[in-house]
């Protein structure tokens, strides 16, 4: 899609668009441990990094020994199929409450990746985490509405209201076409849909499906002409307000005057406690400035992370020789400058983990002063931070390795504290639970007296541990013993009496 020789600088005049599907995994598939990531196998750099682009070809021996080492992370893709499922709902029943939100939702940006459970009547003992489920809405425009997999394994709960079942699964809607269902009057002459068991015999909440149905199922899907957006056609964007309702934060202006400060240091830092949901919370709102017209951009800082990476400088070449490169900020910073209409925002994940004096260089200067200039040490060129580039540093407070930020930098920065006993994070736990898991809001009475006992708010224990779509009673012990105990363990220098207060059976039983 780009000018000759990659030419970034300005699209093609014609360019050529295909629909894609893609799977979700249940299971993520850390970069690291990926096996044969060399330079000619797909996306992968000589070092075993990614590169930048779009689309890449893998060699069949590749794909083989990835699907082998991760067959369970890869349940119910096309590289492990897994059991295929259908659920299907009745929308007009007093207690239904999916079908609605399927509805609601399949217009916004949050159409898909989502959460919810279902009532598990029949096959609970086939059912596994990754396999791949359709949703089936009954009625008078009776069809398939949406797609997702199975993110737990079925678990005791209350009974349903509907089906009198005590047994549900946590599910992951990842597909949503809800305003373009697949219609069963449509279905019943498919070769494969045709034979679906929910069409013949519609009685029943869970139904077998095969690996033939899926696949009619998503080239269905995949050939559906739907409406693509024009490039340059306007996005409807939820208000601030509505986002941080939709982070649970509070109160409501949150967000609001955190972008409101940009109008003064267009430079923001979120600290607090790891756990508290900075980076989630910097990336939604980056992605919303962001939304009509401009790009984002993630970037980590570590240790070893250098000037050389952020800004510029000389790096290998494959012959044996070197070449001035230009490094994250300043690449980003070039595309806000050749778009002003957009807003450009980049988060630094851990912004207190490098050596920010030497990372940022110039840059100390150009933060504070948009409209001027600065030379830059490899290339000696004149560089500047364009108006329109937004900058979102989170901060690790419990990190005590790690020096805090000096006066220099804080000067340039506005700081934003995200503390589980402050607002704007206090309700975060008890307002998500409310809204998705209303039996386990004890969770949150949990946390809460565990962050009373707590000598530093710099060690408070954040919400997100248990803001998951699967969550179960069996999962939060699992979470409490191997997550927020060894790190409480860690800040108390492993003293047994001290940790006592903080187990799980301790706290659980009030």
């Amino acid at each position: 899609p780009y000018g000759p020789d990659g030419d970034m600088d300005g699209w093609l005049p014609e360019v050529y668009i295909a629909r894609c599907t893609y799977d979700t995994l249940w299971d993520e598939i850390p970069l690291t441990e990926i096996e044969g990531r060399t330079t000619d196998v797909g996306p992968f750099t000589s070092s075993g990094g990614v590169k930048q682009g779009y689309f890449w070809p893998v060699s069949h021996d590749f794909v083989t020994t990835f699907t082998e080492r991760h067959a369970e992370q890869l349940r119910g893709t096309v590289l492990n199929p897994g059991n295929i499922w259908l659920f299907q709902a009745n929308p007009s029943a007093e207690h239904t409450q999916f079908p609605q939100r399927l509805q609601e939702v399949a217009e916004t940006t949050d159409a898909a990746n989502w959460g919810d459970t279902w009532s598990v009547t029949r096959f609970a003992k086939d059912m596994q985490p990754g396999d791949r489920v359709m949703f089936w809405f009954s009625g008078k425009d009776a069809g398939i509405y949406a797609s997702g997999l199975l993110w737990s394994e079925p678990y005791d709960a209350d009974e349903d209201p509907i089906t009198g079942s005590r047994t549900q699964v946590d599910v992951w809607i990842d597909l949503n076409h809800a305003q373009q269902p697949l219609l069963k009057d449509d279905l019943r002459d498919d070769p494969e849909l045709g034979d679906l068991h929910v069409i013949n015999v519609p009685n029943g909440t869970n139904f077998k499906a095969t690996q033939a149905n899926w696949n009619a199922y998503i080239n269905r899907v995949a050939t559906t002409p739907y409406d693509l957006p024009r490039p340059n056609e306007p996005k409807d964007v939820m208000t601030l307000a509505e986002l941080t309702n939709q982070l649970y934060l509070s109160p409501d202006s949150t967000l609001d005057n955190i972008v409101e400060l940009f109008n003064d240091r267009p430079q923001a830092i979120f600290y607090g406690p790891p756990g508290t949901g900075k980076t989630y919370i910097a990336r939604k709102l980056a992605e919303h400035l962001a939304a009509n017209g401009g790009e984002t951009k993630l970037v980590q800082f570590h240790p070893s992370y250098a000037y050389e990476d952020f800004v510029e400088g000389w790096r290998p070449t494959p012959d044996g020789t070197f070449e001035l490169r230009d490094g994250a900020l300043k690449t980003f910073a070039q595309q806000a400058a050749a778009n002003p209409n957009g807003t450009y925002v980049m988060v630094i994940d851990e912004i207190n983990r490098a050596n920010l004096s030497k990372v940022l260089g110039e840059l100390f200067f150009l933060l504070e002063y948009r409209t001027d200039t600065a030379t830059l040490q490899y290339s000696d060129t004149e560089f500047s931070l364009p108006a329109n580039l937004r900058i979102i540093g989170t901060m690790n407070t419990a990190d005590r390795s790690i020096a805090m930020v000096d006066a220099a930098l804080r000067r340039r920065f506005h700081f934003h504290a995200f503390f589980p006993t402050e607002a704007p994070i206090n309700n975060t736990l008890r307002r998500y639970l409310n809204d998705h898991h209303p039996t386990l809001t004890w969770v949150a009475d949990m946390v809460d007296r565990a962050n009373e006992l707590l000598p530093d708010r710099n060690l408070g224990i954040g919400p997100s541990h248990f803001m998951r779509p699967h969550l179960t009673e069996q999962l939060i012990e699992r979470i409490w013993t191997h997550s927020i105990l060894p790190y409480i363990e860690d800040n108390f220098d492993y003293d047994r009496t001290a940790l006592e207060p903080f187990t799980y059976q301790f706290l659980k039983s009030g």
